[in-house]
């Protein structure tokens, strides 16, 4: 009974704790979203995104890179624009963002799509 009762304030703690845990969580991880659109990889960890609503950075070299496994092209589903295999390919993710900054925070999912899905795609613009 004693421990019952040392404990017994921690119950009505417990829903003002978890409330705040959630909250910080959701604004710590962003918003899960899924993009589609240019996957743009012109020099080394330096990776952009471009879909109907934009750009939003993957990887920039020396900072921001986002968690999680980028899309694995085959060589007919990817152009080469500039030394090594630097370039670009057509790729949906599921990703955490944030909205604000148009950061990718983490990959959950990356899909190759074939390079006439974005050509075809009249709202997106061509890649760079």
């Amino acid at each position: 009974m004693r421990v019952a009762r040392r404990w017994a304030w921690h119950a009505g703690l417990a829903p003002w704790v978890l409330a705040a845990v959630a909250v910080g969580d959701v604004h710590a991880a962003g918003h899960p979203r899924t993009l589609c659109g240019w996957w743009l990889n012109p020099t080394p960890q330096n990776v952009w995104l471009i879909d109907r609503s934009g750009e939003w950075t993957v990887s920039v070299q020396g900072g921001h890179a986002a968690s999680g496994t980028w899309p694995d092209f085959a060589d007919r589903q990817w152009v080469v624009t500039s030394s090594g295999m630097h370039g670009y390919g057509c790729a949906c993710l599921h990703a955490v963002v944030d909205v604000t900054s148009r950061n990718v925070e983490a990959i959950r999912l990356a899909r190759v799509r074939p390079l006439r899905a974005c050509r075809s795609d009249s709202q997106l613009p061509p890649p760079r």
